[in-house]
């Protein structure tokens, strides 16, 4: 038996509040983007996974058993930031270099 958890597949390559706000502000416009294109699917998602185009996603088994550890109705946001002081002084403390984040509906 097949099950379908999630969404299909949606690239966002701009955020709706356009290109001259602030890096951090487009990012996270992004969550209200996923969260209009789940409600067009008429589907809630526990989860959105965000990840650049050079970003390597785990044993898709093995991330929703990590996951599963955590309750979807709080407020997570899991990822990993720059190892490189140097981006976080420039950039701030910001998912650098393709890491992923993943952030609770």
């Amino acid at each position: 038996m097949n099950m379908v958890y999630g969404l299909d597949d949606t690239l966002l390559t701009n955020s709706w509040l356009g290109e001259s706000a602030r890096y951090e502000l487009r990012y996270f416009g992004m969550l209200r983007d996923m969260d209009d294109t789940g409600h067009q699917a008429e589907r809630e998602p526990p989860w959105y996974l965000v990840g650049d185009g050079d970003t390597l996603w785990t044993d898709e088994r093995i991330l929703r058993q990590e996951l599963g550890t955590y309750d979807p109705t709080k407020s997570w946001l899991l990822g990993c930031s720059s190892e490189e002081i140097s981006q976080i002084q420039q950039f701030g403390n910001r998912a650098l270099g393709g890491a992923e984040i993943i952030i609770a509906r």
